[in-house]
């Protein structure tokens, strides 16, 4: 079969170069017909093919002379990258499966918070760790500098026998062990980007290298011990509350010293909770993966039970290797040119070093996690259930002495705020993590909201909400507002008079 050229030198050519991308026809009619232009991809620079099969358009190959057909603007929706050029560019799906195929790896530096640039890729959340840091560690440390002066003044009045006193004092002990807490969420915000500021515009080359340092661990300890210490600090203030309303002559003789032993069980707890993942197990229960650079995975990133598998295959024992430090030193005898670099831990599996909160039932130490998790949730319904009971005890002694004005009312709605701020940051996190634990996939965007603000944002807003600081402006903003509209409304009535 031939095609028949419109040309009057040249009258047919051979049906097989038909729009194959290379003129044949004197008057280019091979090429630019109809048909041609529907199934091919026209190359617009001159010096190679007219055109293309659509099936080579984004596939990584250039095609085209100047390369159009694989150009950001026409793939950059299906296409990641590769900055080297060593492969173009590769199909987004590829991208984080833990398998390398741009030469420098940089299609496996994306993680839920980082790209191949920065620590914490979203600009938004970047300024907001900033703000929340700055916020946290300023607003924390002013609060606990005044409740410390307020508890130092309140023991020089010689007080401390008073019933009241005795009250006030515990209370404002609460605060302050609460301000610390919250000052060490604010210490991690502030550590995490100030490291990011340091790998900021080639974050992608130090990534492992960060994730699995101490640097980073310590980072993830100190959140966990923030989050941990204000869950209990917070439980045991609703609990001398509760005690307070219903047994109060138990609290009037109660000693300061036993409110500072709970109090000192709450951060004991809190420390060894934080402080739990580093211990390094016999099973190596809380090692995710393992940075082992290699010259038979496509990935430097192994994972722990590849790991284990290749060990028990290359000990030359029958028996199962069941030491997390036995396996570690066949391998290293085995591959004596392949050093294992690093663990990843539990405080490692993002760029902001937040513990490995959403795990699912396959991944390792996620019976931690749920422990962790399941512990706050039960600590915040709890401290519900103790502010309702104390509602209504609050309610029914106003009630039956309405004329006077009640006491404990300025601490109830200090405690009021605070816990409805805390219930909805944690309780969402909580409810995404058994959704995870019970095997559903969870978007990113989730994570990254929730993990990245919702936490933090609990700490940066406890102090204010729980000291006299809010119901003091908001008193003032009432009066002032009270007072401009009042006067606006006479100034008014005098000029229509």
């Amino acid at each position: 079969m031939r095609f028949q050229c419109k040309s009057k030198d040249m009258v047919s050519i051979d049906i097989r170069y038909y729009c194959d991308g290379i003129f044949h026809c004197d008057d280019h009619s091979d090429e630019t017909s109809t048909d041609c232009l529907d199934k091919r991809f026209n190359c617009t620079a001159a010096g190679g093919a007219i055109s293309i099969s659509k099936e080579f358009v984004c596939d990584g190959i250039k095609d085209c002379h100047q390369g159009e057909d694989e150009s950001r603007q026409l793939c950059g929706k299906k296409r990641f990258y590769c900055e080297s050029g060593k492969p173009i560019s590769i199909d987004k799906k590829f991208v984080q499966n833990g398998i390398k195929e741009c030469d420098t790896g940089l299609d496996e530096c994306e993680t839920l918070f980082s790209d191949r640039y920065e620590m914490i890729a979203n600009l938004v959340l970047r300024s907001l760790f900033w703000i929340m840091g700055f916020v946290a560690l300023i607003g924390n440390l002013a609060t606990m500098i005044l409740t410390l002066m307020e508890m130092i003044l309140d023991k020089r009045k010689n007080s401390l026998d008073k019933s009241d006193s005795l009250v006030k004092l515990t209370n404002r002990f609460f605060i302050f062990n609460l301000t610390i807490s919250d000052f060490l969420m604010g210490v991690y915000l502030l550590g995490v980007v100030c490291q990011g500021v340091n790998y900021s515009g080639r974050y992608c080359f130090f990534d492992k290298e960060w994730r699995s340092s101490n640097r980073c661990s310590i980072l993830g300890t100190v959140a966990v011990l923030s989050s941990e210490a204000s869950a209990l600090i917070m439980a045991s203030t609703s609990t001398f509350r509760l005690v307070s309303i219903y047994k109060p002559f138990l609290t009037r003789t109660m000693k300061f010293k036993w409110i500072v032993l709970v109090e000192g069980l709450c951060w004991f707890s809190s420390i060894f909770f934080a402080l739990l993942p580093w211990v390094q197990l016999k099973s190596g229960y809380f090692v995710s993966q393992v940075w082992f650079p290699n010259h038979f995975f496509k990935t430097d990133t192994v994972p722990k039970h590849h790991l284990i598998t290749i060990a028990n295959q290359v000990s030359g024992s029958n028996s199962t290797l069941q030491s997390w430090f036995k396996i570690k030193e066949t391998i290293s005898y085995k591959f004596r040119y392949n050093e294992i670099k690093a663990d990843f831990g539990f405080y490692s599996q993002t760029s902001v070093c937040m513990p490995r909160f959403y795990a699912s039932a396959s991944e390792s130490s996620w019976e931690y996690s749920i422990f962790l998790i399941t512990l706050n949730f039960v600590l915040f319904i709890y401290m519900v259930v103790v502010f309702i009971l104390v509602y209504k005890k609050a309610t029914g002694t106003k009630s039956s002495t309405s004329t006077k004005k009640n006491p404990n009312q300025n601490m109830q709605n200090r405690i009021s705020r605070l816990l409805l701020t805390d219930f909805f940051c944690w309780i969402p996190v909580c409810i995404m993590a058994f959704l995870r634990v019970s095997g559903v996939l969870l978007a990113p965007d989730a994570y990254i909201v929730s993990a990245g603000f919702l936490l933090p944002i609990s700490s940066v807003m406890n102090p204010l909400l729980y000291s006299r600081l809010i119901g003091q402006y908001l008193s003032r903003a009432r009066k002032w507002v009270k007072n401009n509209l009042l006067s606006i409304c006479t100034r008014h009535v005098d000029d229509a008079a």
